[in-house]
């Protein structure tokens, strides 16, 4: 028996006493509550619990499909059932990872606001309470001035004094707080007036002389930005003597000796580094952005500082079994964090602030340098891009957004030694800072990425004493090889090598095929001058060896593009990590880097 409706075989048939016709049951009952009780067929009226009997048949059983009539027809059959799990099985972890990175950054951001949030509340009762004592000290003044007007009025009244007797301007103000009084040089002398024009004319002379005090107050607060652009190279501050002294003889020191530099025999050859593989993974909840090695002479079980994207410090050690987190934290973004040379101290930069740590048993903060306190002029918003510290171990460098630069002494880092900021030299407005500058092994010249430009800075003099261009991208990372010679620059299509003694590009590599807006380029020396690392777009990771020029090593990352590497002692292993919160090394198979 069919089924009127479906025209398959019924399985619970039902026969309509109106119609005749036959129908599944639950396809009738579901066909007459939505047409309200009219047949399907002959749209008469039928009533289900009356006009449908059930009709009694043996119960039929499907045929199996062809696919399932055979051994070979049930394994593809179960094969295709189980690629179909697995797939959505992926898809499913796809979704968890895309909503746990949504969340974390939905996190930040609100962390983010709420500081703002904070910030601005403070500032706002600030402004309050300075408005509350501005209308006081208001009401006070104007409470002076009529009770000297009263006084002056009853004096006349009753003859005490003369009406064309002198009424000094004095008198008027003698009451008021120091900070309000002008400087008068000759005390005019006027005639005695009524009540309410003394009033009237008193006023006004106040309201001209505060309007007169406000205009010199803007333009004292332009001043230091008119003269920081007035200013050429020589007018720039110049270090004292003592810290010369130190830059020279580390600088004699350090050239003297790169020549007869031998090269520990622990360090790795290109056939065991072709060898290497990614060993130890650690994921994070956040994402990661610089990473450094720590001073070697710091006796705790941790090898690398790890900067992240919600402001604080990561401590691991090589295998990355677990991270220590530090509590202590940025504001923002960490832009670059660096160990500082035969000193125990770890420097890391935010667009906000600059911290100097200190590294004892664990680590803590030192001392913070908020980039507001460096600003040349009040109007001016003063960002850093990163810092760099110097290879003598005692000064630090950080960058500034306008394209500028700052030295400190990390004996005493709340007094800059010296500053230079882009009008100084008169600089395009478009070469600012697309990058953290970078220190050459000498000590005496730096590099400050300017957009597609990369300015050497000569430490001594100060001034700009070369510029290399050929980026036609701006710049994101700039690092001096550890001998001195080479230099290399990364932006987002290219990876370019330098030659500081020929003052050309030697090497160019192209790293971004595919036009990836997201991808920013990220360049390491190692320790001994020997290799290159480098990223591409496709999160790849790249050793390459200096001489001669050769790729060592290529090993696949992950989708999300590396943003700092970090080689350690004796070129045994390289860390890097990445924007998704991935910390990886890359050590030989059969051995554990230190």
């Amino acid at each position: 028996m069919y089924c009127a409706i479906s025209g398959e075989v019924a399985q619970e048939p039902v026969i309509s006493t109106v119609s005749g016709h036959v129908f599944e049951r639950r396809l009738i009952e579901k066909a007459l509550e939505a047409s309200r009780g009219l047949c399907p067929i002959t749209n008469k009226e039928i009533d289900a619990t009356k006009d449908l009997i059930p009709v009694k048949i043996n119960i039929a059983v499907k045929p199996r499909p062809i696919s399932a009539t055979s051994i070979p027809g049930m394994l593809s059959m179960f094969q295709n059932e189980w690629d179909d799990l697995m797939l959505e099985q992926h898809e499913l972890r796809q979704q968890l990872f895309t909503t746990r990175k949504e969340l974390s950054h939905a996190l930040y951001q609100h962390e983010a606001a709420c500081r703002v949030i904070a910030r601005l509340s403070k500032e706002l009762d600030q402004s309050r309470a300075a408005n509350t004592t501005l209308q006081l000290q208001v009401a006070e003044k104007e409470a002076q001035l009529v009770e000297i007007i009263s006084k002056r009025e009853d004096e006349i009244n009753n003859n005490t004094i003369s009406e064309t007797a002198p009424l000094r301007a004095t008198e008027v103000i003698q009451n008021q707080p120091c900070e309000m009084i002008p400087v008068i040089d000759q005390v005019p002398e006027v005639k005695a007036l009524s009540n309410s024009e003394m009033v009237h004319e008193t006023l006004d002379n106040q309201k001209e002389e505060t309007d007169r005090m406000i205009v010199d107050e803007e333009e004292g607060r332009d001043e230091p930005k008119q003269e920081c652009a007035d200013m050429n190279d020589n007018e720039i501050t110049a270090l004292n003597a003592d810290v010369l002294e130190v830059i020279n003889e580390f600088f004699e020191k350090a050239s003297k000796s790169r020549k007869k530099r031998k090269h520990s025999s622990g360090i790795a050859s290109r056939e065991e580094i072709a060898q290497w593989e990614t060993r130890f993974s650690l994921e994070m909840q956040i994402g990661l952005s610089c990473l450094c090695k720590v001073p070697s002479d710091w006796q705790q079980n941790y090898s690398f500082v790890v900067g992240a994207e919600d402001g604080a410090l990561r401590l691991t050690d090589t295998m990355i079994t677990n991270a220590t987190y530090c509590p202590d934290r940025h504001n923002s973004r960490i832009l670059s964090v660096k160990a500082v040379a035969n000193q125990s101290f770890v420097l890391s930069c935010a667009q906000e602030d600059f911290i100097l740590w200190e590294l004892e048993e664990n680590i803590k903060r030192c001392l913070t340098i908020p980039a507001y306190s460096l600003s040349y002029s009040t109007k001016s918003t003063l960002l850093f891009t990163g810092t760099a510290p110097h290879p003598n171990g005692n000064f630090a460098f950080v960058g500034m957004n306008d394209g500028g630069w700052g030295l400190f002494d990390l004996k005493r880092p709340d007094v800059p030694l010296t500053m230079a900021c882009t009008q100084m030299r008169s600089f395009s407005h478009l070469e600012t800072a697309s990058g953290p500058l970078t220190a050459h092994p000498d000590g005496v010249i730096f590099a400050i990425p300017n957009q597609t430009n990369i300015r050497i800075w000569e430490l001594r003099k100060p001034s700009n004493v070369q510029t290399f261009q050929g980026h036609e991208f701006p710049i994101d990372s700039v690092v001096f090889c550890e001998n001195g010679y080479y230099m290399a620059s990364a932006d987002s299509k290219t990876v370019c090598l330098w030659d500081l003694r020929k003052q050309a590009q030697i090497q160019i590599l192209h790293t971004n095929p595919q036009n990836n807006s997201r991808f920013k380029g990220v360049c390491e020396f190692d320790h001994h001058g020997k290799y290159i690392a480098y990223a591409d777009a496709n999160g790849c990771a790249y050793i390459n060896a200096l001489k001669p020029w050769s790729n060592v090593v290529s090993v696949p990352h992950h989708p999300t593009p590396i943003s700092a590497f970090a080689f350690t002692e004796g070129t045994q292993a390289v860390a890097f990590c990445a924007g998704n919160g991935r910390l990886s090394v890359l050590a030989p198979k059969a051995h554990e880097a230190s």
